[in-house]
Order: C-alpha cells, then structure tokens, then sequence
C-alpha cells in the first residue's frame, strides 16, 4: 500500500517551536507578591481603612459635642449686653470672712477639638474686684453668647523678680450657676489659708525701706527666716544670695552656691 504524498513545508514558512525556558536560579523560590498586599508599598499601607470601633467613637463624640453646642447655645436666659451681677461672700473653712483678697471672673470659649477628642479652651476674658472688709464681692459683667464657660477664682498678688503674679487660693466652676439667672449668688471657700497668712506676715514685716527696695526689684524670697533673735533673713536660692536685716539699716548681704529650680 502507498502512503499519500506529503507537500513539503519551505523553512522560512515554518512556524518556530520555542523551547520550555529554564527558571532563573534566583528566582526559582521567590514567592509570588501581588501589588496590593505588599507590605512596603507606602500608598496601600496609608489607606487602611478606619477600624468600626475608632469611626464609632468620632461619630459618638461629634455628636456630643454638638448637643452640648445646641444646649448652651439655647439655655442662655439673657439678652447680649445685658449686665450681669456676680456676687458672694469668700471665708475660709471656719467661715471667717476674708477681706483684701482678688476674685477674678474668667468666662472662657470652649468648644470640642476632633483632633484631641475632647473640649478644649479656644478664648478667655477676665474681670476682677477686692473683697471689701466683710470679704463680700460684687462683679458686673455684660452678657455675650460667645462665651460658654464661667469660673471664679480668688487669688492675692504675689511679686517676683520677672514681674507680679497671681498666687490662685481657690476656683470653682460656676458655668450652671451663670445661666441660671442674675445675681449669681456663689460663696468662695479657702480651705487652705497657709499660704496667705505667711505671705501676709511677710507684708506686714516690710517696715523699713530697704526692706520694701528689696522686694520690689527681687520679689518675694523662697525662704523667710526668723530664728535669730533681732534678725530676719531673705533667702534667695537662684540668685544664691541671702538677706540679713537687723532693725532699719540696710542688710547684710552672703552668697552660696546658687539652687536651680528642678
């Protein structure tokens, strides 16, 4: 039997056959990485979506945040500029009046901070008076919408060598209080009067003019002492200087090695 003729295929019409390519022997082992899920690739790595948890919680306190908002805003019983009285009695925990000392009403902006999660203080304005010899106090302040927030705070002046400070003995927040209706009755209480009656005694023992120089240009000392009979010292550690006075003359003056606060 003969076997049909086969036509015989020219070689540039050929059609090649490529061989298996062999892998490279670096990367015969290496794992496949798919673009999304590599972990070095700084684009995906910074859209991780926001856990259900944390978005929660931004919603919850945005929410928050606005009823409090809503709240203040319609609670105010005032008109804007109407005058409002703050008044009462400052004592200290046996109830003794105390005269000559400063109230200072602080009303303050607040408002919620998304980026810190919670209220935060944006803008405050102060007014201040002097208790009068019953340790009564009285502050008019006009009524604005802008403020949200009320504190009143005793305090006495207390001088440094960088320039007069406040010393607070005590604060209460009043924000309640305030839109509750005027006059805004608060009493003022100073469980604590040790500071204030030490730095009391130290004014009063300013009875000479070098004494008064001194505490003018330098402030009040950190340490007082008065063991030594006829002899009062002023000590100041960061300046490491120590003040002798005996009776009107002017003082002697010791150095040490200066202290530096911590």
């Amino acid at each position: 039997m003969t076997r049909p003729a086969i036509d015989a295929v020219p070689i540039a019409d050929a059609v090649p056959v490529r061989s298996p390519r062999a892998p490279h022997p670096e990367r015969k082992n290496r794992p496949m990485r798919h673009p999304q899920t590599h972990a070095s690739c700084p684009v995906h790595r910074s859209r991780r979506p926001i856990p259900r948890t944390a978005r929660g919680l931004i919603v919850a306190c945005a929410a928050v945040a606005l009823l409090l908002t809503a709240g203040a805003a319609s609670a105010s019983p005032y008109q804007k500029g109407e005058p409002i009285q703050f008044t009462g009695l400052v004592t200290d925990s046996q109830g003794k009046p105390i005269a000559g000392v400063q109230v200072l009403l602080e009303a303050s902006r607040n408002k919620f901070s998304y980026k810190k999660l919670r209220r935060t203080t944006v803008d405050t304005f102060k007014v201040s008076t002097t208790t009068d010899e019953r340790g009564e106090y009285k502050i008019r302040w006009p009524w604005n919408d802008y403020y949200n927030g009320f504190e009143l705070m005793v305090a006495i002046p207390v001088r440094r060598a960088d320039g007069e400070r406040l010393r607070i003995l005590t604060r209460s927040d009043i924000t309640e209080r305030a839109l509750g209706g005027s006059p805004v009755v608060v009493p003022l209480v100073i469980t604590d009067t040790s500071f204030l009656d030490a730095f009391r005694h130290f004014l009063a023992g300013l009875d000479s003019q070098p004494k008064r120089d001194l505490y003018q240009k330098l402030g009040r000392p950190d340490k007082v002492d008065e063991t030594v009979p006829g002899e009062v010292s002023w000590w100041y550690f960061e300046t490491g200087k120590v003040y002798r006075f005996s009776g009107l003359a002017a003082p002697k003056i010791d150095s040490f090695e200066p202290i530096k606060k911590f």
